[in-house]
């Protein structure tokens, strides 16, 4: 075990589940408890965090025998491939007036269309916020052929992403389970919907 590890080890088990002050979503991440991540021991996500901070794209072995990577990590977004299956992306969202730090979490499947669910947590990594989906039919316009239509909104599975600025949660339904004429239909007559993450 490197010295790095054995010091962020060290200063996670001291400071229990709290983000130690680290003002990064990816110290954040390696801090966090194991239920909330399941599949990855904390050395898995020190190491994921010490591989994506030096630039280097490898994968940790999860509890599942799987792999799991870091894609993308800034100061306060971070992408994270668990599995081939899901997808975990996070947002940290700093203090601000009014509003405590939070971090945001979508967690994404593939099965294989796409369906996402989100949740807010406080800066102990507690539950604080489980963001609805907004209703199917907010997303296809009235001119969409009817029976794409029913299929698209019957299912209602959709894709959650981060708006740019981390703000905000992007909605979009996932087409993969229409046939290639239908996503023809579907063309041009569907959106997104953004909307913005409730904060305490």
């Amino acid at each position: 075990m490197t010295h790095k590890k054995l010091l962020g080890l060290i200063v996670a088990s001291a400071m229990g589940t709290a983000w130690c002050n680290a003002q990064t979503v990816g110290k954040a991440f390696a801090a966090a408890p194991d239920s909330v991540f399941p599949l990855l021991t904390q050395n898995n996500r020190l190491d994921l965090v010490d591989f994506a901070e030096a630039g280097v794209k490898m994968d940790v072995t999860n509890k599942a025998e799987g792999k799991s990577r870091i894609t993308t990590m800034t100061d306060t977004y971070l992408c994270l491939e668990m599995t081939d299956k899901s997808q975990v992306e996070l947002s940290y969202l700093p203090a601000s007036e009014g509003h405590a730090e939070c971090i945001c979490a979508i967690r994404t499947y593939r099965g294989p269309a796409e369906d996402s669910e989100v949740k807010v947590y406080d800066k102990d990594w507690k539950p604080i916020l489980h963001i609805a989906r907004p209703q199917a039919e907010a997303l296809v316009d009235d001119a969409l052929d009817r029976e794409v239509r029913g299929l698209l909104c019957d299912l209602g599975l959709m894709r959650a992403t981060f708006s740019e600025d981390g703000q905000s949660i992007v909605w979009t339904l996932s087409t993969i389970h229409l046939t290639k004429e239908q996503r023809a239909k579907a063309e041009g007559h569907m959106k997104s919907v953004e909307t913005k993450i409730p904060r305490k």
